[in-house]
């Protein structure tokens, strides 16, 4: 006997880093508010993303398959591939195929638009340019909220990158001395809206309500976690951070400049009040789930598309030349019906590019052939550590492009133009020079593995 479809529940919160999580150890209640559903908690401790920033991350994420495989529109675009490719297979599409209901709420990313394909098998989706099943607005609220969006969304074709970076710091700019002027404590520069923790829930939640009683994916996407950090003062772990304050703190994060200690624990305050925040509102998915009898049936990962850097190797955020744990490794939490009496750690290696694979898996459904990643679902339930890659990869387009190996506990990071090594990461982020038994280990691993990809390529394709 076939066994029963599961629903899955996918949460995404862009930048942040595991070990600002309570279940990873880390000294803030930060996400308390899932605390009563953690014995069914599968957590990985060394999950990686394979690219970064966002716009990189997701193709793997949502489709398994590679930055480098998306496609651009105009040849001028400084944003480059940005598109997923036509022979792809999204995630939403894969359980759509299934008689999925499936819905998304991106939180208006910029870089997760329906233009991209990130809408493909989505019946109701809102993000950038695209808003189903939304409370209607009043006329000048829509042509002022429409403007807006298809300004913010055709940054992504100007032809050079400190242009669209200097209009990204202007936004901030703008917003924080609006609060200084103002005493408010807005969160976005020109009004787009909703890009909040409580609009992404409570869309979910409405899903979850009309749509519970057939199969559903939902994803919901919460950028609480990311610039510009502006948690709600009943979350906020520092009330008094000003908004000169915070003028101050994006200046330096802009530019790559150091921090006062002060600033840089303030900063800190600020990002673990927005991971607070985006739980909140994370747990009520699960106490909505649990209302309707449905959690028993029910798969819900949470994880992220990158980390996020507080200076600790000399940088802020998440360059693409930087290849530390605070960039790379990802939280990923995977609350599994069949498990109890958890959570369960699994200290095995994954990748997100596994990530799509894995969800069908739980799903119980068949596995998809146009997905590049494998799946790691025994790993998530079964007792045992399922020993599933024996080395991962990560890769930037930049520019400059760089690959990096995780293998053995070190990173092993090469830059393509260059045809050189970086270095190699040791297992306490100490960086030293890459040896040669490390160099052939790295070609002779990095020859099959584009390999793969080309073959994976072609059989799409034709």
């Amino acid at each position: 006997m076939a066994e029963q479809k599961r629903n899955m529940v996918l949460l995404t919160i862009d930048g942040l880093r595991p070990d600002h999580l309570s279940i990873y150890g880390y000294k803030r209640p930060t996400d308390q508010a899932i605390a009563l559903f953690q014995k069914q908690m599968v957590v990985f401790k060394n999950a990686h993303t394979h690219s970064f920033p966002t716009i990189r991350a997701f193709p793997a994420i949502y489709a398994s398959i590679w930055a480098d495989e998306c496609t651009t529109k105009f040849f001028w675009q400084h944003f480059k591939k940005l598109d997923l490719p036509k022979w792809c297979l999204t995630i939403a599409e894969a359980y759509q195929s299934h008689s999925y209901y499936c819905a998304a709420h991106t939180g208006w990313s910029n870089f997760l638009t329906p233009g991209q394909g990130f809408a493909r098998g989505v019946s109701d989706f809102v993000g950038m340019l695209r808003e189903d099943r939304l409370a209607s607005k009043n006329f000048w609220e829509q042509i002022y909220s429409s403007a807006w969006q298809h300004l913010i969304y055709s940054f992504r074709y100007l032809p050079s990158s400190r242009l669209v970076d200097f209009i990204d710091w202007g936004f901030h700019w703008f917003r924080e001395t609006v609060n200084t002027l103002l005493k408010t404590n807005l969160q976005s520069a020109g009004g787009v809206g909703g890009r909040s923790a409580t609009a992404v829930s409570s869309y979910l939640l409405n899903r979850i309500d009309e749509n519970h009683q057939k199969p559903f994916f939902l994803w919901g996407q919460f950028h609480d976690a990311h610039v510009p950090l502006a948690p709600p003062k009943e979350h906020a772990f520092h009330a008094n951070v000003t908004p000169e304050e915070k003028k101050l703190i994006g200046s330096a994060i802009y530019h790559q400049t150091p921090l006062s200690e002060e600033l840089r624990e303030k900063l800190i305050d600020l990002y673990d009040g927005g991971i607070r925040t985006a739980f909140y509102e994370i747990g009520k998915v699960f106490d909505k789930l649990k209302s309707l009898n449905l959690l028993e049936h029910t798969c819900v990962i949470i994880t992220s598309d990158h980390g996020c850097a507080f200076w600790e190797h000399g940088y802020w955020a998440y360059p693409e030349n930087k290849f530390y744990d605070e960039s790379t490794k990802v939280p990923l939490l995977m609350h599994c019906p069949e498990r109890s009496n958890g959570p369960h750690f699994v200290d095995t290696p994954v990748s997100l590019m596994d990530l799509a694979p894995t969800m069908l898996e739980l799903s119980h459904l068949s596995p998809e052939w146009r997905f590049f990643g494998s799946s790691f679902s025994e790993a998530a339930t079964q007792s045992k550590n399922q020993i599933v890659r024996t080395e991962i990869w990560i890769e930037t387009l930049g520019p400059p492009p760089h690959t990096c190996l995780v293998k053995d506990g070190a990173k092993i990071v090469y830059r393509n133009d260059r045809k050189e090594f970086v270095g190699t990461i040791t297992r306490d982020s100490q960086m030293r020079p890459t040896s040669g038994k490390e160099k052939r280990c790295f070609h002779s691993l990095f020859g099959t593995y584009e390999k793969s990809k080309q073959n994976h390529t072609q059989k799409c394709n034709s």
